[in-house]
């Protein structure tokens, strides 16, 4: 996996994680933006009108026998950019690749992942969370 999310600042020291279902067979590498389904599971986001659920707070092995993962729901992250994002800009995931993020006109909340904090520069961008 490449692009992982990296962690700047957790909201309360913790980032809020919950525990979410996941498939036992992929490997999830922590800081993954990971994407909603139903009932409450998780998988790698592909960027495809993603329900953004969060970023993976822990290495999942595959076919480890788990089907739970924790995910980081709050909290400030340098992600990585696809294309220009300015400072204040609505970000959701990218189809363009794995774990990037656009800039987004996005109205539907589930598929925000937050907003650009800065600039993006040297194609990363710290993003504010919103869950």
């Amino acid at each position: 996996m490449a692009n992982e999310a990296s962690k700047i600042e957790l909201v309360n020291s913790t980032g809020n994680p919950l525990r979410y279902t996941c498939d036992d067979g992929p490997a999830i590498t922590k800081g993954t933006l990971l994407k909603l389904s139903n009932p409450r599971t998780v998988a790698q986001s592909d960027g495809a009108a993603d329900l953004f659920a969060g970023v993976a707070a822990m290495d999942k092995v595959a076919n480890d026998g788990s089907t739970e993962i924790s995910v980081w729901t709050n909290g400030v992250f340098e992600m990585a950019a696809s294309g220009a994002i300015n400072a204040g800009e609505r970000v959701e995931t990218a189809a363009e690749g794995s774990n990037l993020v656009k800039t987004s006109t996005e109205t539907d909340f589930a598929k925000l992942v937050g907003y650009a904090l800065d600039t993006a520069s040297g194609g990363k961008v710290a993003v504010r969370m919103l869950r």
